[in-house]
């Protein structure tokens, strides 16, 4: 008599559904992985460890347990072939030894990275940083594609202008750092809600003399954009000191304290930053710290 029953596996990190093969009875066991989805160990119910495996940089077993032999699930969460040594990946067979695809890329070559004109490579030879879900570039291209609609609508949002040129250069040099997708998306969001908040037609209000004459003092009598001098008994003249709302009222800006900037007037006029954002359509010659900190954080 056979048998030949089928034991659920819960990866608990990856999240990766899996079943494996048990001569005994029914069971549950749980994998635990590294954060690239690769198992690294496994228990049962009652959290007795059962084996543990261990991967070199390209997925190379370095730890061979005898234990774990009846699991199937390998590097990166795919299917290892014990019989061949290869991990099936989807779209293809990968070698850990060599660290190479044993086919093309299906999906082609992307013009920003150059390293994906070699079609064989296995996630641009960066293994700790990425993994490759199903065999191909795609992932990659994904991440591109989606930079650009980001890049493209930050640029709309706050200049009115898609720039999709800006938008593609952009993308290109960030194709391999995820955390700068994350940057923009949180930029235009802010966008976004600032925005949202232009849409209402509402009155333009002014800072009072004596806040301008406090903003004056507060910045030693400089613009705050630009450096130079400023004097707060010369009005519409260029060095005359102007109270300038950081966040224009155009954009959604408030007429607060925190907005408040000590401005000189060719930095605040029609040919200066005007109804412009900093730091996206204007950039100041030489901003204060209190300015460049508040244009990091837009």
């Amino acid at each position: 008599m056979s048998f030949n029953p089928v034991a659920r596996i819960f990866i608990l990190f990856a999240f990766i559904l899996a079943s494996c093969s048990a001569l005994s009875q029914n069971r549950t066991v749980y994998l635990h992985t590294d954060h690239l989805g690769s198992p690294i160990a496994a228990t049962d119910e009652g959290g007795g460890l059962l084996w543990r495996e261990d991967y070199s940089s390209f997925g190379g077993k370095i730890v061979d347990s005898q234990a774990a032999k009846s699991n199937s699930v390998g590097y990166t969460g795919h299917t290892f072939d014990e019989g061949t040594g290869l991990v099936y990946a989807g779209a293809r067979h990968y070698d850990p030894l060599i660290g190479r695809f044993m086919g093309v890329d299906p999906v082609g070559f992307v013009p920003a990275n150059p390293q994906s004109f070699n079609r064989y490579i296995y996630v641009n030879n960066n293994p700790y940083k990425f993994n490759d879900p199903n065999g191909e570039f795609i992932n990659f291209v994904a991440k591109f594609v989606v930079d650009v609609g980001v890049n493209a609508a930050l640029s709309y949002v706050t200049t009115g202008s898609p720039n999709f040129a800006g938008a593609l250069k952009e993308s290109a040099s960030g194709i391999l750092n995820p955390a700068k997708t994350v940057q923009n998306a949180a930029k235009l969001a802010k966008a976004l809600s600032k925005s949202g908040k232009v849409t209402k037609k509402e009155k333009k209000t002014y800072y009072s003399k004596k806040d301008r004459l406090k903003a004056h003092k507060n910045a030693g009598g400089k613009c705050e954009y630009c450096g130079k001098d400023t004097r707060t008994h010369t009005p519409y003249k260029n060095d005359s000191a102007e109270g300038d709302h950081f966040v224009p009222q155009a954009k959604g800006g408030g007429t607060t304290p925190e907005q408040l900037v000590n401005s000189c007037r060719d930095c605040n006029g029609p040919g200066g930053k005007g109804s412009k954002m900093p730091g996206f359509e204007w950039q100041p010659t030489n901003p204060n710290p209190r300015i460049q900190d508040k244009m990091d954080n837009l």
